[in-house]
């Protein structure tokens, strides 16, 4: 008489099996581009061939499981894949498969601040679209104000877009300054420098004296560096 529950309890087994099945394949399919996307995000250099496989591993985990985190990861690498590939049409497809994956992955999860982020940096780069861009930079904003692991790409974003922040977005830059100061000076001169915003970021720090004297020290020691970005001067 315990036969019959044995097999519901075996098939019961074997229903929940098949439905977590295409996630663990998806999540064994994207291992190869985990180390990649996390040298991404500490700002190291990825080599094309380490760019590929792991684009190339986010592809085939889309295909079992088209998940919001897939279609970032995807977005992330081919944006970086086009940044690596100069001047060109194909450079352009590129972004714009970046741009795609990236719309999914908002479409999916539009409560990520990171997939907003790259979605303006790809739509700035694709499109040359500032209007768009800083659309999406500011849901970022909404989304993920204090989100630390964007704050410098952010932050160097809403300078390259200064001229197209409406007031709400630029108090959220004078706020992205802030906390940027608190979490790593260093970068934050960096981007103030290169944007010609250097009077912006010592104006938003003005109440804060020792955010504003760890952002000076930083300043005066900085190396000559190359923009990634347009300049501009808020």
């Amino acid at each position: 008489m315990a036969l019959p529950g044995a097999v519901l309890a075996l098939a019961a087994g074997l229903l929940l099996i098949g439905l977590a099945w295409p996630r663990f394949t998806a999540a064994v399919a994207l291992i190869p581009g985990r180390a990649v996307l996390d040298g991404i995000g500490r700002g190291e250099p990825a080599d094309a061939a380490a760019l590929q496989k792991a684009a190339g591993a986010h592809v085939a985990a889309l295909r079992v499981l088209p998940d919001a985190a897939g279609n970032l990861g995807l977005g992330e690498l081919r944006f970086e894949q086009g940044l690596a590939g100069g001047d060109s049409s194909q450079t352009m497809a590129v972004f714009a498969e970046s741009r795609r994956a990236l719309e999914a992955a908002v479409e999916l999860g539009p409560g990520d601040p990171f997939a907003w982020l790259w979605l303006a940096y790809a739509t700035l780069f694709e499109r040359r679209d500032d209007h768009v861009a800083a659309r999406y930079l500011a849901v970022s904003l909404s989304t993920g104000p204090y989100s630390s692991g964007l704050l410098v790409r952010r932050f160097e974003l809403g300078l390259a877009l200064w001229g197209n922040l409406g007031a709400a977005e630029c108090d959220a830059m004078a706020e992205q300054a802030r906390a940027l100061a608190r979490l790593n000076p260093y970068s934050l001169a960096v981007a103030a420098r290169k944007a010609h915003a250097v009077s912006f970021v010592r104006q938003s720090l003005a109440e804060h004296e020792n955010l504003l004297a760890a952002f000076d020290r930083n300043l005066v020691v900085l190396p000559p560096q190359q923009d990634r970005l347009p300049a501009t001067s808020p």
